[in-house]
């Protein structure tokens, strides 16, 4: 998925991906339990999945490798990423289907996924919801915590970029 918050994501995965894993930077937040988010974390350590041993020639270069000498950015390495990469991993070890219902907003973020997702030989897909009016009216009738403020929506807008082929999609559907 790609689009800022209230685009649709999360309805589109639920009306169109239902034989899928689903992970999602909100679900966990709300449902992995901090012991297990621990236990996640701590295997994405042991494991490195973006160590160079794991990267093969074929992959897309990693955005990020310019602005750091780490494997991952900043935005690509927080722990609630960390725990979200080991979850695809284990899917995708079990031979599932995963959809990633983020933002999802910039090639430096999308990057890790569509590398694991290569590393096991999955088709790598694209939902790219482009209408950002939608969003923001979507928004508006959130409530409470699912209400996103209007700056932040303004910012995922203006930093949000179009999902291109040559980041290692398979296919990019526009969904609106």
């Amino acid at each position: 998925m790609v689009g800022i918050a209230g685009s649709g994501k999360s309805t589109y995965t639920k009306n169109n991906f239902t034989n899928y894993a689903c992970v999602s930077l909100d679900l966990n937040k709300k449902d992995l339990p901090n012991y297990k988010k621990s236990q996640l974390i701590k295997r994405y350590q042991n494991e490195m999945p973006f160590a160079p041993k794991h990267i093969t020639s074929d992959m897309p270069a990693n955005p990020a490798e310019e602005k750091d000498n780490e494997c991952l950015s900043k935005d690509q390495s927080s722990n609630n990423r960390k725990a979200e990469y080991i979850q695809i991993i284990d899917f995708l070890k079990d031979g599932k289907d995963v959809v990633v219902d983020d933002t999802n907003l910039t090639p430096e973020i999308r990057w890790p996924y569509i590398t694991l997702a290569l590393q096991y030989c999955a088709t790598v897909k694209a939902v790219y919801f482009s209408d950002t009016r939608v969003a923001r009216e979507q928004n508006a009738k959130r409530k409470g915590s699912d209400n996103v403020p209007q700056g932040a929506i303004m910012k995922q807008q203006a930093i949000m970029e179009r999902p291109k082929l040559k980041e290692g999609f398979d296919t990019i559907i526009t969904a609106n």
